[in-house]
């Protein structure tokens, strides 16, 4: 199946051994990757999957839950969609807001949370929280660079 995600297309298929005998093994292939294609005349079996998966990213890691708190128009922005199937939003009398969900991929949590600039903070869990401290201590001292 082809996945649409942060603005790029993504296949997503099962590997076959050479006789056309399926593997449980996927693999989710950027499509402006690849070089290369051929048809063959194998056929396979289509399987009916939906495509959305339960958690925050691609599967790519164990799931983890994730507390980020959010205020000004992120919090907004936050509120008005579904991130995680088991999500939970608590709002906090200064206007923020915590959203708690489930992620599968920290690298693409760090990468969400920087997104948001100073209107969001990553709250849990702590490893992840030290990661991403340390991600912004190295664009700090890359924009502190003379040009």
């Amino acid at each position: 199946s082809i996945i649409v995600y942060r603005e790029a297309l993504y296949l997503r298929c099962r590997l076959y051994q050479k006789q056309g005998q399926e593997t449980e093994d996927f693999r989710t292939l950027a499509i402006h990757r690849i070089r290369k294609i051929s048809l063959r005349s194998d056929t396979f079996k289509e399987e009916m999957t939906h495509d959305h998966e339960p958690h925050f990213g691609f599967p790519y890691h164990d799931p983890i839950k994730v507390r980020v708190a959010f205020w000004g128009g992120a919090a907004a922005y936050i509120e008005e969609r579904t991130w995680s199937d088991d999500q939970k939003i608590t709002r906090q009398r200064d206007g923020r807001i915590t959203l708690a969900f489930t992620a599968t991929s920290r690298l693409e949590v760090i990468a969400w949370v920087l997104g948001f600039g100073g209107e969001a903070e990553l709250l849990s869990p702590k490893d992840l929280r030290e990661e991403l401290i340390g991600k912004v201590g190295e664009i700090g001292v890359q924009y502190q660079r003379e040009q």
